[in-house]
């Protein structure tokens, strides 16, 4: 599971100055906040099938902020409509309305015969998408802010969520290196106490007292190579070997050839 937080920022349709000045600055602003994957789109309702904005948001996985020119429960309704699917998440920015419990009978009786809103349809994953409306503030600070308490939310979830899958599951316990039948070939196998495994081989610390104590144990072990080495450099060579180099002494050294020498001129 990524632990990063997944945050699209829906272009407005046109050129306005001022939009595009808040999508720039918002832009710079989460590229340097840690933890956050940015992505650019155009504007929602201009995904068609095939766009690779749209792409791009199909094979998004994860929880996901978007930021767009729209409310915020009709960007969650477009996105659900393009593939985008997932439980809607709220923000403290856009505080949903009142409940039933604080509205009249009068009122009630008119959202009963009021057909059922449009949500989500089909599967939804387990996953969390947030809408911003980026008309509700003209600096891209409060934002910010909002986007760092929904990574903080977004990775208390997640550690929840491995927490309890790790309490569901039991340990499993592996035997590493010892046949199934309890034998070696050999015989069985010796099963030791956990006071004989803390215990280090003896025969291992002696040599370590012995190499760091006195050189006797050590000089025995190296005894034989040095013999072998020496009667080596000792045994005389056969004439004609491979090993066999022509002597540089001056006895044996062959007379100056009789050809003519140059000498430099008296003149």
């Amino acid at each position: 599971m990524s632990g990063k937080l997944t945050v699209v920022i829906s272009q407005a349709q046109g050129k306005h100055p001022v939009k595009r000045g808040l999508e720039e600055s918002l832009a710079a602003a989460l590229l340097m906040e840690p933890g956050i994957d940015l992505s650019i789109v155009p504007h929602l309702v201009d995904l068609q099938p095939g766009h690779t904005g749209r792409l791009y948001l199909e094979g998004v996985t994860g929880d996901v902020v978007v930021l767009g020119w729209l409310y915020p429960r009709a960007a969650f309704w477009l996105l659900d409509r393009i593939g985008v699917k997932g439980q809607e998440g709220t923000s403290p920015m856009h505080p949903k309305a009142e409940d039933d419990e604080d509205l009249t009978e009068e009122e009630k009786a008119e959202l009963a015969e009021r057909p059922p809103a449009i949500g989500p349809s089909g599967a939804i994953p387990d996953r969390v998408i947030t809408c911003l409306d980026l008309r509700h503030k003209d600096k891209h600070e409060p934002y910010v802010e909002e986007i760092r308490r929904i990574l903080a939310e977004t990775r208390a979830r997640r550690q929840s969520k491995q927490a309890q899958q790790s309490a569901g599951k039991a340990p499993v316990l592996m035997e590493l290196g010892l046949p199934g039948n309890g034998t070696n070939g050999n015989g069985p196998i010796k099963s030791f106490s956990a006071e004989e495994l803390l215990v280090a081989p003896t025969a291992w610390n002696a040599w370590i007292s012995a190499c760091s104590g006195s050189t006797g144990l050590l000089a025995t072990a190296v005894s034989p190579w040095r013999t072998r080495t020496t009667a080596r450099k000792a045994a005389p060579r056969a004439a004609g070997s491979a090993r066999t180099r022509p002597s540089c002494s001056p006895s044996t050294r062959p007379p100056p050839s009789p050809g003519r020498r140059w000498a430099p001129s008296a003149g």
